[in-house]
């Protein structure tokens, strides 16, 4: 992923920092000393966390997908140095549209009200409303 960094500028591969974390996980399953250090020091972050299984669980897919993406956004917001957020998704998500433009696109429903449908609700009833 970073060979071209390397090749190109061999000691900005040093600046490039890696946490194992779980988007799933309260506090996105990082340290506080691992949350103090990004928030100091990060200006780039890369999201691309996601479950792509299309038939995947109501719970699993909002929890990965929504209440991940959710998380990460708390945790920039610390960020004192922040400069770029990229979030890399897919097109699956609008999958009622023939053509896709570069644009951000209204969700059909409000994440919000989905993300704490999915905290609330029992799995089995989650799987009763999922298409």
């Amino acid at each position: 992923m970073f060979e071209r960094l390397r090749n190109s500028q061999p000691n900005a591969i040093r600046k490039i920092t890696a946490f194992n974390g779980d988007v799933t996980l309260p506090n996105l399953g990082l340290t506080e000393a691992q949350r103090q250090i990004l928030a100091d020091k990060v200006q780039i972050i890369f999201h691309s966390a996601a479950t792509l299984k299309l038939e995947a669980k109501l719970k699993d897919a909002v929890e990965m997908n929504t209440i991940g993406t959710a998380s990460m956004l708390e945790l920039a917001r610390l960020m004192k140095k922040l400069e770029v957020f990229v979030h890399v998704s897919t097109a699956f998500c609008h999958v009622d549209q023939d053509e896709l433009q570069e644009r951000v696109y209204d969700a059909p429903d409000d994440p919000h009200e989905v993300m704490r449908l999915v905290k609330w609700f029992k799995e089995d009833a989650l799987d009763l409303v999922t298409p």
